[in-house]
């Protein structure tokens, strides 16, 4: 019975380190996701004469934007979105989300491109976190739950 405990306790403390490494992943890739959509609604405003609304609604069926799950349920007047990016990222989410259709298309488009710009640096900048801090994020969570072994015995 000791037995199927450790290996309980060893088991939640490993898969809490992945949840935290996934975390990290998540972020590089709603940013990728973010600077794609940028990229997008720019080719849109450039060859099409589609309103944003239209394209935004175009965008929900997109399997390639999965982790923007906020396009579903997008309030157009007053974007209030919430990520798991940090907070500055979420407002300047919400910032080209208040400037699309409020201004003209030339400035929409300078306004996106620095949008994807930002978001290709905040992608590269997680990217690098992943790889120095999701190893540490497993190993850790594999010593704890070794140390809680030992603890208990």
């Amino acid at each position: 019975m000791k037995f199927i405990g450790i290996i309980i306790i060893n088991l939640v403390f490993t898969v809490s380190g992945l949840i935290a490494a996934y975390s990290l992943k998540e972020k590089e890739i709603i940013c990728r996701e973010l600077s794609l959509m940028a990229r997008t609604i720019k080719t849109e405003l450039s060859f099409s004469s589609a309103s944003y609304s239209e394209i935004i609604k175009r965008m929900k069926n997109e399997k390639i934007l999965s982790h923007l799950s906020f396009i579903c349920t997008l309030n157009y007047e007053a974007p209030d979105i919430i990520t798991p990016l940090s907070a500055e990222e979420n407002e300047r989410i919400n910032y080209i989300f208040r400037q699309l259709g409020s201004v003209d298309t030339a400035s929409m488009l300078d306004e996106l491109t620095a949008f994807e710009g930002y978001f290709n640096e905040r992608r590269e900048l997680h990217s690098e976190q992943v790889k120095s801090r999701s190893k540490l994020y497993i190993a850790s969570g594999m010593l704890s739950g070794a140390a809680v072994t030992v603890m208990l015995l």
